[in-house]
C-alpha cells in the first residue's frame, strides 16, 4: 500500500498567474525586453510568495509549472523557495503482511529533499517527515507527520483435534499441547482456555485460543480434546511369564452382554481397551487368534461369568496368565448332502470328560466353509461337542458320531490336530406345553426326553432331553424322518403327585 502525498503551489493564484503568464510570454516573444522579463518575473514572484496561503486543489497551475520557472530565470530572483507540505498530517495502514507502510512524496524535485527519502518505508505510529527546498536566496523547509496504524491481525497456527486416554486410576487427562501465531508486526501473546497442561475431564473440551498483536488486534480459533477411558493390563504365558503379543482382550458390557470394544496386546503383552464408563467384563483370546486357552479376567474360564470391572475412569492392572495349548482342527459337514454347514455355523466346545456334563474348557465356532480351530490344554483329555444355530436345524453332535456325552469318545492332544470332522444330521423342531389335566395350568421342571421308536424298553436308545420352564412349555430338534417316542418325567421342582406319561395321554 503506497500513500502518495503532494507538494502544491497554493489556489488563490491559479488562473490570474496563468493569464499573465500568457501575456508576458507574448512580450518576451515580441521584444525580448528586459521591462517584459522584469513584469513576468513579478508577476511570478507575487504567485510563489501566495502560495504559502493555501495547497491548490487543481491541477492546471502544475502543469505549467516549467512555464513558471522559466519567467523566474528572466532575471535574478532574490526570494528564497517557497515550499509547501500536505494540508493536513497523513494517516494510513500497514500493507497486507508487513509492518511498514510505503509512503511516496509527489512534487519533489532536484532541489528538494525529505527524510527520510520517498518513497519511505515508515513504521507502525507517528513518523516526521522533514522536508527542505534550497536556492542561492536560501533554504525553506517544513515537515508533517505520516502516522502508520496496524488493522492486520495475527495468523494462529493450532494442533489437530487430540484424543487421549486417561491413565489408570483417574478420571482426568492432562494434555500438553502448542499453539503459535505470526503477525506482520507482532504478537503480543498467545491464552488457551483451558491452557495447556490442564487435566481435562472425560468426554469432549473444546480449547479456545487467542493470539494479540502489539497493535490489539485478536485472532481465535478452536480445537476439540477428547478424553477417553480405558481398561488396561497385560498378558503373559502363564508357565513362562513371558508377554504374549497379538492377543485380543474384549469388553463385554454386562447388562447387555454385548461386545463393546476390543484391543490387541503388543510387543510387551500391554493391550488398552477404550470404553465408556460402565461395568464390563473381559474375555482374552476369545477369538483364539494364539495357541492359548481363552479366559475370563481373574482367571475365570469362558464358561463361567465374568468378575465386572466398573469404571468411573480408567482402570489398570487387568492381567492375565493364559494356558498354552495346542490347536485341533476339522470340519462340519451334512450327513446327508454332505456339503459343509455354513453361516451362522456351529459352536464346538472341547469340554472336561473327567467332570460331570458339561464343563467347557474352550469354545470356538465354524468359518462359512464349515472348518474350525479350537484350543485345548497341551497334553489334555477332551470330549468335542458340536452344537448348530437353531436356525439351520440340526441336531446336537459330539466327536466321533456320538449322540451325547457319556457315549463320546475322549480325544487326548500331545500336538496340534487335523481332521477331527463332524457330519450333523438334520433336525426338526419339537415344541409344546406341559399342563396340569385338572386347571390347565402349565407345568415347570418336567423333562422331555425324546427316544428311538425302534429300539424296545428298556432303556429306549434316548436320542436328547430337555425340561420345561416355569410356564410348562419346550422345545428341542428331534433328528427329521426318525420315529421317536417323547417321555414326561416330572423331577426338581415338579409336584410329586404327577405322573409321568408319554405324548398323547399314553
Amino acid at each position: 500500500r503506497t500513500a502518495v502525498i503532494a507538494l502544491r503551489l497554493a489556489p488563490d493564484v491559479q488562473q490570474g498567474l496563468l493569464d499573465k503568464l500568457d501575456a508576458a510570454k507574448q512580450s518576451i516573444q515580441a521584444s525580448q525586453s528586459t521591462i517584459a522579463c522584469n513584469q513576468l518575473n513579478a508577476f511570478a514572484n507575487q504567485a510563489k510568495a501566495q502560495t504559502k496561503k493555501a495547497v491548490a486543489d487543481g491541477t492546471n497551475l502544475l502543469t505549467r509549472q516549467n512555464e513558471v520557472e522559466a519567467a523566474l530565470d528572466c532575471v535574478k530572483s532574490t526570494a528564497p523557495p517557497v515550499l509547501l507540505g500536505p494540508r493536513a498530517d497523513v494517516t494510513t495502514t500497514t500493507a497486507p503482511g508487513k509492518p511498514t507502510a510505503t509512503v511516496l512524496f509527489t512534487g519533489a524535485s532536484s532541489s528538494v529533499s525529505c527524510a527520510p527519502t520517498s518513497p519511505a518505508a515508515l513504521a507502525v505510529g507517528a513518523n516526521t517527515v522533514q522536508c527542505s527546498a534550497t536556492n542561492a536566496n536560501g533554504t525553506t523547509r517544513t515537515s508533517f507527520v505520516v502516522t502508520v496504524v496496524d488493522h492486520e491481525p495475527p495468523v494462529l497456527a493450532l494442533p489437530a483435534d487430540v484424543t487421549v486416554t486417561a491413565p489408570a486410576g483417574s478420571s482426568t487427562a492432562p494434555v500438553d499441547f502448542s499453539v503459535s501465531a505470526s503477525d506482520n508486526v507482532a504478537v503480543r501473546s498467545i491464552v488457551c482456555d483451558p491452557r495447556s497442561g490442564t487435566p481435562f475431564a472425560y468426554g469432549l473440551t473444546t480449547v479456545t485460543c487467542t493470539a494479540t498483536d502489539t497493535s490489539g488486534n485478536t485472532a481465535t480459533g478452536t480445537f476439540k480434546v477428547t478424553v477417553n477411558f480405558a481398561i488396561s493390563g497385560r498378558i503373559t504365558d502363564r508357565d513362562t511369564t513371558l508377554p504374549l503379543a497379538g492377543v485380543r482382550a474384549a469388553a463385554f458390557d454386562t447388562v447387555t452382554g454385548d461386545r463393546v470394544n476390543f484391543a490387541a496386546s503388543g510387543s510387551d503383552g500391554r493391550y488398552s481397551v477404550v470404553v465408556q464408563p460402565g461395568t464390563y467384563t473381559i474375555l482374552f483370546n476369545g477369538n483364539e487368534a494364539v495357541s492359548y486357552l481363552p479366559q475370563r479376567w481373574n482367571g475365570k474360564r469362558v464358561d463361567q461369568p465374568g468378575d465386572p470391572i466398573t469404571l468411573g475412569g480408567s482402570v489398570g492392572a487387568i492381567d492375565a496368565a493364559l494356558v498354552p495349548g495346542y490347536f485341533v482342527h476339522g470340519q462340519v459337514t451334512d450327513t446327508s448332502t454332505h456339503q459343509v454347514i455354513g453361516p451362522p455355523g456351529v459352536v464346538v466346545d472341547a469340554v472336561d470328560p473327567a467332570l460331570p456334563c458339561c464343563r467347557t474348557i474352550s469354545e470356538s465356532a465354524t468359518a462359512p466353509d464349515g472348518s474350525y480351530r479350537l484350543v485345548v490344554p497341551r497334553d489334555s483329555a477332551v470330549k468335542l461337542q458340536f452344537r448348530a444355530d437353531p436356525s439351520l436345524r440340526y441336531m446336537e453332535r459330539w466327536w466321533n458320531g456320538r449322540r451325547n456325552f457319556n457315549e463320546a469318545d475322549t480325544l487326548t492332544v500331545n500336538a496340534e490336530t487335523f481332521g477331527r470332522d463332524v457330519a450333523l444330521i438334520p433336525a426338526v423342531l419339537i415344541s409344546g406345553k406341559v399342563t396340569d389335566d385338572r386347571d390347565g395350568s402349565g407345568i415347570g421342571s418336567v423333562a422331555v426326553v425324546i427316544t428311538d421308536s425302534t429300539t424296545r424298553c428298556c432303556p429306549f436308545g434316548g436320542i436328547t432331553v430337555t425340561s420345561t420352564t416355569s410356564d410348562g412349555t419346550y422345545s428341542l430338534m428331534v433328528p427329521k424322518g426318525v420315529p421317536v417316542k417323547i417321555q414326561f418325567v416330572p423331577f426338581g421342582s415338579a409336584d410329586p403327585h404327577f405322573m409321568g406319561e408319554w405324548f398323547d395321554d399314553q
